[in-house]
C-alpha cells in the first residue's frame, strides 16, 4: 500500500491545520466498540504522552458502512481527513461497558 502524506494545511471542514489534530484526540482519545449480536459497547482508551501525527493524501475512500445511500443520503456526511501516527510510545487501557439495559457481572444485559 502507498499512501502519501502531505505537509502543511489539510483543507477540509472539521481541522483547518493537522497541528491542532493531537489536541482533539488528547481531549477525547476513548472510543467503543460493539460486539457481535449484542447492546453491548466495550470501551477503549489510548494514551499518547506525545501525539504526533502526519496528514495523508487520500485520493478515494470506500466504506460499506457509510456507503450505504438510505443510511446517510448523499450530502450529510463526508470524510474531513486521514492523519498518520508512527513510531509513538502509548498505551491501550480498558474502560467500563456501555449497554441498553442493566448489565450483570458476566457482562450480559438484563
Amino acid at each position: 500500500m502507498q499512501i502519501p502524506t502531505i505537509q502543511g494545511v489539510i483543507r477540509r471542514r472539521i481541522l483547518l491545520n493537522y497541528r491542532v489534530a493531537p489536541e482533539v484526540f488528547e481531549s477525547g482519545c476513548i472510543g467503543y466498540s460493539s460486539r457481535p449480536d449484542s447492546c453491548i459497547l466495550d470501551g477503549l482508551s489510548l494514551e499518547v504522552p506525545d501525539w504526533r501525527v502526519t496528514p495523508l493524501a487520500v485520493k478515494l475512500v470506500r466504506s460499506t458502512f457509510f456507503d450505504d445511500r438510505e443510511m446517510f443520503p448523499d450530502g450529510q456526511i463526508a470524510f474531513d481527513h486521514a492523519l498518520l501516527m508512527r513510531d509513538i510510545p502509548h498505551e491501550w487501557h480498558p474502560r467500563p461497558v456501555m449497554g441498553m439495559g442493566e448489565i450483570d457481572p458476566e457482562g450480559a444485559v438484563r
